[in-house]
C-alpha cells in the first residue's frame, strides 16, 4: 500500500510541474488596435464631458437670467409669484422688479408699463379728500410746481416720477414750476401756486400727510419724505383708476 500510495503521489507531483512550466498564451492586440481603443475612450469621455457641461448651463443660464416684466406679469397671473413678488388687484398684475412695482395699462390700444415705488395695498389707505375742476386737467399741459426753498431728494423724485408718468402714461405735458422765485433754477421756471385758476396745477408740499387735497384747479400731493413719495403714488393710481 505504501508504493502504490508512493506512486500516486508521484504522479500528481509530476503532473504539478508540469503545468508550472505551461506558459499561458498571451492575447494578440496589435498597437493600431490599441490607438483606436485609447481614442474611443477618450472621445465617450469628451462626450460625457460635453453633454454635461451643456445640462449644467442651460440649468445656470435659466437660473440667473432675470425675467422680463412681460415674463413676471405672465407668471404673476398664473399665481406662481409670492405675495412680496407679484399680485393682482382689481383686475391689475402688479410685480416688484429692479426695487420697483410695475403694472400694466392700456391707453390708446398701447399697452405702458408704468414702474412706481409703491404697491396699491402700501397707499390704499391714503387720506384722499375735496373736489376738483375735472375740465381743468383735461387740458394738454399741466403745472407740478413746489417750494424751492423747501426742495429735497424727495419732492424732486416725486416731480420725476409723477413727470414721466404722466407723460408716458396719458401724453399729457408736465411743466416744471415754482411757487416762488427764490433760486437760479426758478428764474427759468414759471411761477405757479394754486391760486392761478387759468391752469391745472398740482402742488407737492411739505405737510403732514401722506394725504391728498383735491382743490379747484389744483391738487395738493403732501407729506414729508417717504410719505410724500406715497402720497404721489396714491394720487397717480387714482388718476388711472386703479384706487378711488
Amino acid at each position: 500500500m505504501k508504493d502504490l500510495h508512493d506512486d500516486i503521489l508521484d504522479d500528481a507531483l509530476r503532473h504539478s510541474k508540469k503545468e508550472e512550466k505551461q506558459e499561458i498564451p498571451e492575447a494578440h492586440v496589435s498597437k493600431a488596435d490599441m490607438e483606436k481603443s485609447s481614442k474611443a475612450f477618450v472621445i465617450v469621455v469628451i462626450g460625457i464631458i460635453l453633454v454635461f457641461a451643456i445640462i449644467v448651463g442651460v440649468k445656470y443660464f435659466n437660473k440667473s437670467r432675470p425675467l422680463t416684466i412681460d415674463e413676471l406679469h405672465q407668471k404673476n397671473l398664473a399665481g406662481k409669484l409670492k405675495q412680496d413678488e407679484g399680485y393682482v388687484f382689481k383686475g391689475y398684475s402688479f410685480v416688484f422688479a429692479n426695487g420697483l412695482w410695475y403694472t400694466q395699462l392700456q391707453f390708446n390700444n398701447n399697452l405702458i408699463d408704468l414702474p412706481l415705488h409703491f404697491d396699491p395695498k402700501s397707499v390704499e389707505n391714503v387720506s384722499v379728500k375735496g373736489a376738483i375742476n375735472s375740465s381743468k386737467f383735461n387740458e394738454p399741459d399741466l403745472y407740478i410746481t413746489f417750494d424751492p426753498v423747501e426742495a429735497d431728494a424727495y419732492i424732486a423724485l416725486s416731480a420725476a416720477e409723477m413727470s414721466l408718468s404722466l407723460y408716458k402714461a396719458i401724453g399729457r405735458n408736465p411743466i416744471g414750476a415754482c411757487t416762488v422765485n427764490e433760486t437760479d433754477a426758478c428764474g427759468k421756471r414759471p411761477i405757479v401756486t394754486c391760486d392761478d385758476e387759468d391752469k391745472a396745477v398740482i402742488y407737492l408740499e411739505k405737510g403732514e400727510g401722506p394725504e391728498i387735497e383735491f382743490d379747484n384747479n389744483c391738487i395738493k400731493v403732501k407729506g414729508y419724505g417717504e410719505d410724500l413719495v406715497k402720497a404721489t403714488d396714491r394720487f397717480l393710481y387714482y388718476w388711472y383708476g386703479v384706487l378711488k
